[in-house]
């Protein structure tokens, strides 16, 4: 690994530590076996939130989307580039850092975020991953609240029409993962939102009028009947 004085010159002098954007890229000179042992060797508190099984293989046009602790962003940005590189990552902090938010907010509630770092695992030894209820957590925050209807999970609304083919079998992982955790719940909408609710992981008043902007479905389940905050 690159001493970390020199790396940090580089960094500045390539300009990958201005302008902090939450698109960023690992380099291509870089693999990424190496970018993740770099960062267990600088001791990033990080965690790869979905997607992460085929690690450290990147289908073409995916990219990898990682949730930092606040005080590691500086020193994971160090490893990354802002403008090009061999794999794009997305970059989301705790507490919503400027550059590493959501729709202008915190990627997650900070109870779900916090937990998905304390409790992270290492996959393969190198991969920093959730544990399996964070996993199934956030992948239903994800799934719920910020891809909505393009999820393609069931809803209850018959007038939203989820999508047909989405990117991701969503409703297929997120069922292995309730068996796995033995879990008592459908995986449509509706259930998996009141299961977040019970545990406090739902967004904020104010989260779900941002969200509904781009999720048609929160605006008619969670905000058409609402009294606001």
């Amino acid at each position: 690994m690159m001493p970390a004085d020199l790396r940090k010159a580089v960094s500045r002098l390539l300009g990958r530590d201005q302008h902090p954007r939450v698109r960023r890229y690992i380099p291509h000179e870089v693999s990424v076996e190496l970018f993740f042992s770099s960062l267990q060797q600088a001791g990033v508190r990080c965690v790869v939130l979905r997607w992460f099984e085929t690690l450290p293989n990147i289908e073409m046009g995916e990219d990898i989307d990682i949730l930092v602790q606040d005080d590691d962003l500086t020193v994971l940005g160090d490893f990354l580039d802002n403008t090009s590189g061999s794999v794009p990552c997305d970059i989301y902090t705790v507490g919503g850092l400027p550059g590493s938010q959501y729709r202008s907010r915190p990627y997650f509630p900070a109870r779900l975020a916090q937990s998905i770092i304390a409790g992270r695992l290492l996959l393969d030894g190198r991969y920093p991953v959730p544990s399996t209820p964070d996993h199934f957590h956030s992948l239903a925050y994800h799934a719920v609240y910020q891809k909505g209807l393009q999820s393609g999970l069931p809803t209850i609304h018959a007038e939203l029409s989820p999508m047909a083919e989405p990117e991701h079998d969503y409703a297929e992982v997120l069922a292995r993962l309730r068996d796995e955790l033995g879990l008592d719940l459908t995986i449509t909408m509706e259930s998996l939102d009141k299961h977040l609710a019970d545990l406090a992981y739902r967004p904020s008043h104010a989260d779900l009028v941002n969200l509904a902007r781009s999720n048609p479905w929160i605006g008619k389940h969670l905000l058409a009947n609402s009294p606001g905050p």
